[in-house]
This record gives structure tokens, C-alpha cells and sequence, in this order.
């Protein structure tokens, strides 16, 4: 894939050891490629490392013909077609649904191909301001980059358990959880990734501009590049995070390495 520079940071916390990352073997037969997993234990002691080895694991080519998620061992990382994490439920459409329902089953196929529907925060946190609760939509900008929250299995299985599609289902869960002062936590092999895409106009699709993005066309024409890919896991009890963004921009300060060291996400 042709990605990113980095900035990368990790939440100091106690670490306990999960699952694995990707369905799949860790090692494919027959010359075939390696399906690289991370070791969480690296989320602490080498997180720079790990960063970069999560961004491999997630962009593993995807095998279609498998369960979600399942990486494809006959691939190497950067071959054509959708990768690990676009095969992960996405979080507006398969998740948290309108009206609160309970979420299908993991394995059930995406409705659709539709996959960037989330606002940019800054256009929804200006619009709650500026309408309040019962106003007019939410409108976008269209020169702004528009978002993708996908969860892999681990994470999506703890929140359709558990009720928590629902505000309802949050508010009984906690009620049931604070007597004993506990507190919510997710699966250890927890992860969500956060994709932000940036609109390409017609004078801009030329090889010298997109070729040096991981591109999606949707169906109306409009094509895509991958500008910045977050990427959460619960490794540490307070999360690890990792941010990668496309190395042309748009913060150019991001580009003198001395600013990347140790910076928070």
C-alpha cells in the first residue's frame, strides 16, 4: 500500500497478553506469504515496533472467500484488492444502526458497498453547536476528508453481547457493572481503526497524484485517497493508539522526524 509517514504513540499502562490479531495462519505453506501477527507484548516494551507491525497486520490483502477478517497467505502486503480491516464491521452501518437494533451476526456479508459515511468530527461538533439537538442535518464540506470506523471481531462481539448498540444497553450494562465498581472493558484483542479519506477532484486524477494513495472509487464516481489511518487496540488497559498519515500532507511540520518522536496521538 502506499501510505504513510508516521506518528506513532503509545499508553503507558500494565500490559496483559491477547489473542491473536488476524484469523488465518501465522505462517502460509507452500512458499505462499507470511500473515504476519503482532505480539502484544510489544505494545509496551517496543511500541514503535509494534505500531508498524499492526499497520502490517491490519493491511494484510483480505480473503474473500473466508470470514471476515481472515487474511489471505497466497498474497504479500501491497497486492491489489481490499485489505483486513475494510472486511471488519463498519461502525455506522453494521453496528450502531438507526433505529438502536441488535447488530447480524459477524459472519453475516456487508449490505452494500458503501464503506466512507462518517462526518468529519469537526462538521459534526460545529453543527451540534450550531443547531442543537432538534435541528436541521448535518451538512459536510466537501473539501474536508469524510472517516471509516471499523472493528474487528473481538470488539464488535464484546458490544453486540453486551447491549451496547444502544444508549439503553450502555446504561443498563454500567448500572449493572458500578455497584461492584467495576468498570467497562473490552477484550484484550480488542481493535478499531479509523480511516480518514480525503475527495480527489477530476484535475487532481493524475498518475503523479494518486498514485501515491491507496485508492477506493465509490459508486457514484468519486475517487478516494487514504489520508490518515488510526489505529486502537486494548493491549494496554488504556488503549494503544497509532496514527499513520499519507506522506504528502497536509501538516507539514510532521515532516521533520524530531517532532514525531514521543508526540501523544
Amino acid at each position: 500500500m502506499k501510505l504513510f509517514g508516521i506518528k506513532a504513540v503509545v499508553t503507558a499502562a500494565v500490559l496483559g497478553m491477547g489473542g491473536a490479531i488476524l484469523q488465518g495462519p501465522l505462517y502460509a505453506q507452500g512458499g505462499a506469504h507470511v500473515v504476519l501477527q503482532p505480539n502484544p507484548s510489544e505494545a509496551m516494551n517496543e511500541p514503535h515496533k509494534h505500531a508498524w507491525n499492526l499497520f502490517l497486520a491490519v493491511n494484510h490483502p483480505a480473503d474473500l472467500s473466508q470470514v471476515r477478517g481472515t487474511a489471505d497467505s497466497s498474497k504479500k502486503i501491497g497486492d491489489p484488492g481490499t485489505v483486513v480491516w475494510e472486511t471488519w464491521k463498519l461502525a455506522r452501518t453494521e453496528v450502531f444502526l438507526d433505529p438502536a437494533t441488535k447488530p447480524e451476526p459477524w459472519e453475516t456479508p456487508a449490505q452494500g458497498d458503501a464503506k466512507i459515511v462518517d462526518p468529519p468530527k469537526s462538521s459534526v461538533l460545529v453543527a451540534e453547536l450550531l443547531r442543537g439537538k432538534q435541528g436541521a442535518g448535518i451538512q459536510l464540506d466537501p473539501g474536508e476528508p469524510t472517516n471509516e470506523t471499523r472493528m474487528n471481531k473481538a470488539t464488535f462481539d464484546f458490544i453486540r453481547d453486551n447491549g451496547l448498540f444502544s444508549i439503553e444497553g450502555q446504561e443498563k450494562f454500567m448500572q449493572a457493572k458500578m455497584p461492584a465498581g467495576e468498570k467497562m472493558s473490552f477484550p484484550i484483542d480488542s481493535i478499531e481503526v479509523k480511516a480518514s479519506w480525503r475527495r480527489f477532484t477530476a484535475e487532481e486524477e493524475k498518475p503523479g497524484i494518486v498514485d501515491r494513495y491507496y485508492t477506493h472509487r465509490d459508486d457514484s464516481g468519486v475517487l478516494w485517497g487514504l489520508a490518515t489511518l488510526h489505529i486502537l487496540t486494548k493491549e494496554v488497559p488504556s488503549w494503544f493508539w497509532t496514527s499513520f498519515r499519507q506522506v504528502d500532507g497536509p501538516n507539514q511540520r510532521f515532516h521533520n522526524q524530531t517532532q514525531l518522536d514521543d508526540r501523544p496521538c
